[in-house]
């Protein structure tokens, strides 16, 4: 579920500033938010989409979760002990895959 509130945090974020002009003032904004969000996105491409957006792009949201099981005795490295983990559905995270290549190479 935390994956699936990201996306929403995420996107909300995007139309508030698209719809308030606040895009322009991007670095800005990236700044501000400091350690509070962390992506590997680069930020060339955070610089064009904003330039993109400005100049009058519409963006479509699409979104992937992939599902899984339950897991509650998990080895966890970081704590050197057992606890909870989701467990990942094979088939899902293919599909996942799958969708993320298929947009990539559409550019």
């Amino acid at each position: 579920m935390r994956q699936k509130n990201c996306q929403k945090i995420i996107i909300a974020i995007f139309d508030k500033l698209k719809s308030t002009n606040l895009i322009t003032n991007y670095n800005k904004i990236l700044e501000a938010l400091g350690d509070t969000y962390s992506t590997n996105i680069p930020k060339e491409l955070i610089t064009n989409i904003a330039k993109d957006t400005m100049d009058g792009a519409e963006w479509k949201f699409i979104t992937q979760s992939v599902d899984g099981s339950d897991k509650w005795d998990a080895d966890i490295a970081i704590l050197n002990d057992k606890g909870y983990a989701m467990i990942p559905n094979t088939d899902d995270v293919v599909n996942a895959t799958n969708k993320m290549n298929e947009i990539l190479n559409k550019k």
